[in-house]
């Protein structure tokens, strides 16, 4: 399938993803542990099916499930404490703009060029970014706000330089499944240290943890969805210049999100959200060229 055509896919899924997420409205933080804790487990399940039911490990496999693991779960500890600590849409477009970091490391490891029209799709996607996100908050930022959004911001763009890595090495070349499969293992058992660090720190051991009925549907979806733009995203890593690829994947979750937004949540379609989709559309065009 052709590259372009795997990105809108990727895209689409990680806005899905995030769209049920947010329909979830997942705030306690039990829950919000369970819920990633299920996602994972559905990972390693389509991942070893994926995989042909087969799984051997060796020294490379180990460290880079070890490696893209940890920061898989840095990036959702910042995430998760910087969505419940301050403003959901100031988060998010913070969040986003961290592709400046990865495509900032892509063009020093790779010497990956970045020319005028690279500068202008960039420029004009982190306006769309800023006009598809809602920034009117009437919350208060607190200073665990400011250090979990630095976080989220560094580690979101050095995620996706480890994503890209772990794609040019042996292990994504030949062994990527096998990889994959000991990231969801890592992501499982630091999870469940935090459930249960959790529970303790509230001393209620049975309460708290539990999945609604419609939680756990929307688990199993967003573990599919996950999953599937994560595996999506080691091929294209590789494939794809940095500049173009984080610039496109990142400015094109929050495009897409913002539509099936207005579609499955029912939000309002603004003038100013209707032209940062115009002009959104318009730099993932000029960085494409």
């Amino acid at each position: 399938m052709d590259l372009y055509m795997l990105l809108l896919l990727s895209v689409c899924a990680a806005s899905l993803n995030n769209t049920l997420l947010h329909k979830a409205a997942l705030s306690d933080k039990k829950q919000i542990y369970c819920f990633n804790l299920g996602c994972s487990a559905v990972w390693i399940i389509l991942l070893f099916v994926a995989n042909k039911c087969t799984f051997h490990m060796d020294k490379e496999v180990l460290l880079w499930g070890l490696a893209y693991g940890i920061m898989q779960m840095l990036f959702f500890v910042f995430k998760t404490g910087a969505m419940t600590t301050g403003p959901v849409s100031v988060t998010t477009l913070i969040g986003n703009c961290s592709m400046l970091v990865s495509i900032l490391l892509s063009a020093i490891l790779w010497k990956e060029p970045i020319g005028v029209q690279q500068c202008i799709g960039i420029v004009l996607l982190l306006i769309a970014v800023f006009l598809c996100t809602d920034t009117k908050t009437d919350s208060s930022l607190s200073r665990r706000w400011v250090v979990y959004c630095i976080g989220f911001f560094l580690v979101a763009g050095v995620l996706g330089i480890v994503i890209k890595l772990f794609s040019k090495s042996w292990a994504g070349e030949k062994r990527p499944g096998d990889t994959m499969i000991v990231v969801a293992a890592v992501m499982m058992i630091v999870l469940s240290v935090l459930l249960v660090k959790e529970q303790w720190k509230t001393k209620q051991r049975s309460n708290g943890s539990r999945l609604e009925r419609c939680h756990t549907s929307l688990m199993i979806a967003c573990g599919i969805l996950s999953c599937g733009y994560s595996r999506l995203n080691v091929r294209l890593t590789k494939r794809l210049p940095g500049a173009f690829f984080f610039s496109a994947f990142n400015g094109g979750v929050i495009i897409v999100a913002a539509l099936l937004s207005v579609v499955l949540l029912k939000e309002k379609m603004t003038v100013k959200k209707s032209f940062g989709l115009v002009i959104g559309c318009l730099a993932i065009v000029v960085l494409g060229l």
